[in-house]
């Protein structure tokens, strides 16, 4: 019962405080996903970037600063990544840059970093 109210009011928290949601999941469930005794889930989808005014990070960070605010339950907030290899998630796009010396390779980073 206690996880059911926090959780509920992190619901109210994401539908007051996130615009760009286009929907959430929120999970209470004993012991789910962890070795406590009460746990709970939440997941939010948001609407296409350039739909919204803040990005995918703007946005985490506002809901870790709020959820902090809430002193009855630990929380974590953590991002999916936004480019996904398969329909789990997998791992996040990685670049290998080659060059024929250090030197070359120390020259592109820079310019490879602010495209």
């Amino acid at each position: 019962e206690y996880m059911d109210r926090f959780m509920n009011e992190l619901t109210q928290l994401i539908n007051d405080s996130i615009p760009e949601k286009k929907v959430s999941l929120i999970i209470t469930s004993p012991g789910w996903g962890s070795g406590s005794v009460n746990s709970g889930f939440g997941r939010v989808a948001l609407v296409e970037p350039s739909e919204r005014d803040r990005s995918q990070d703007e946005i985490a960070a506002d809901l870790t600063r709020w959820t902090k605010q809430f002193p009855g339950a630990r929380t974590n907030v953590s991002q999916s990544p936004t480019i996904a290899v398969n329909r789990r998630g997998g791992m996040p796009i990685q670049y290998i840059i080659q060059a024929q010396n250090f030197e070359q390779l120390e020259a592109k980073i820079p310019q490879f970093m602010e495209e």
